[in-house]
């Protein structure tokens, strides 16, 4: 366990360095059920280590999201705010 912690430690630091993500998701203009369900299905569908990008202009997507990231296996590792939006960048633990 140990290892797989370091190693997911080791790829945190290099997104972190790069920010480039594996799978994007834009959802600008979307809302709320139907934005949720398209990041779960996306964040089911990742594996160990990927980066997912998610860009979006609801900021109720993003409280969803944040408290749903805190009860699963996956980290928010960056959190961008921009004139238009958000960028969430969550990698899988």
């Amino acid at each position: 366990m140990a290892n797989s912690a370091r190693r997911l430690q080791m790829r945190v630091a290099e997104l972190n360095y790069t920010m480039q993500s594996d799978m994007q998701i834009n959802l600008m203009g979307e809302i709320l059920p139907v934005s949720l369900l398209k990041c779960k299905h996306a964040l089911d569908a990742m594996s160990s280590s990927e980066l997912l990008c998610i860009t979006t202009d609801d900021t109720a997507l993003i409280d969803k999201l944040t408290k749903f990231i805190h009860k699963g296996k996956y980290k928010i590792i960056r959190m961008d705010k921009s004139d238009d939006g958000f960028s969430a960048y969550i990698i899988r633990e």
